[in-house]
Order: C-alpha cells, then structure tokens, then sequence
C-alpha cells in the first residue's frame, strides 16, 4: 500500500501502486483536452482501504469540473484529485507526496499539529477576510469555528487524562519501590 497526501497532511489517500508509475495524459470522454484543473500531466491512481482520510474536513473545497469533482486543500492550496462518478479510480495532482520520507518529515515539521494532524502554516500567510454577518458564510464559518474550539477542547481533555493516568501510575510504581525498600531495610536490621 502506498501513502499518497497534500503538502500538509490533510488529504491523504491509499493506493495499491506508487503514483509516479501510473503518470498518463488526461482524456476526456469527448477527446484529448488537458484537465482544466492540472496543466501539466496528472496520475492515475485506484484508491484501496482505508481510502481517503481528511483530517480537517473544512479545509477542503470541492469544485465540480465538467464531469469531475475537484477537492483541493485550502490549508496548503493543493489541487489534490478529481473524482469521477461511479468510478474507484482519481486523477491526482503531480505535486502530492508520496515518499514515506518526505511524508516523515511533514509528521515532525515544526508547524505539525497533534491536534489537528496536519502542517499549520506559516503565521504570516495571508487569510481571506471573514464574510460579513448577514451572509449565510458568516453563520458556516462560525459553526467550522465551533468545531475547531470544540476539537481543541476535546485534545486538552484526553491529554489531560493521559497526564493524570502517567502521575498516578508513576506515584503506584514509586510506592511500590518505597515498600521494597522498607522491606529490604528491616530484613538488613534483623541481620
């Protein structure tokens, strides 16, 4: 199986072969146009279990291109891939990672979150404004911002209880020296 992701770690897809040997020119049903969505050549990959993870589901758009769904990561601004209906087959970008090496590196980015298990980035890209209320985006962008707090939160908690479960068995483990030593000192005065 092979890992193929975005340039963050948001979109990730399993493929039964390594992209970069399926690389074909795109063809319509109804001749030989380039994809509007890739200008150089794309890959041709079959997805397999566990098939496509999207860690941050709002951070992906998706854009319908004639026959094709386009979903592109808005964190790293990749076109990842294009799906067709009815087909286990997508078309997806070349610039998408798939050495094990490469995507090693994402993983300890100084910039990867674990709560959002993706590369944040820099604090300085520039963001789109926020909508303005009266809009219906304003009350989508509001209900992806509870989501984010609420996964935040949820992070704190588990790591929390974590902390707690290492303190209290780290305090078991020295308690448990602490008796043998007791032990150890009044078999010693005996002697």
């Amino acid at each position: 199986m092979v890992v193929i992701t975005c340039n963050c770690l948001n979109v990730k897809l399993s493929s039964k072969q390594n992209p970069n040997t399926a690389v074909f020119e795109f063809l319509t049903d109804s001749g030989s146009e380039n994809t509007p969505f890739y200008p150089n050549k794309v890959l041709l990959v079959e997805v397999i279990d566990p098939g496509i993870t999207i860690e941050q589901d709002y951070l992906v758009h998706r854009q319908p291109i004639g026959e094709w769904l386009v979903h592109s990561c808005l964190n790293c601004g990749l076109d990842v891939y294009a799906t067709k209906p009815r087909s286990s087959r997508l078309l997806i970008n070349q610039k998408v990672q798939y050495d094990p090496a490469v995507i090693d590196r994402l993983h300890h980015h100084p910039n990867y979150s674990d709560v959002f298990e993706l590369v944040l980035p820099e604090k300085d890209t520039p963001f789109q404004t926020i909508p303005d209320r009266s809009s219906g985006q304003f009350e989508s962008l509001q209900g992806e911002i509870n989501m984010v707090q609420e996964q935040l939160t949820n992070y704190l908690i588990q790591e929390e209880t974590e902390m707690e479960n290492r303190i209290k068995h780290y305090e078991e483990e020295q308690r448990i020296l602490f008796q043998q030593l007791q032990e150890k000192v009044r078999k010693d005065k005996k002697k």
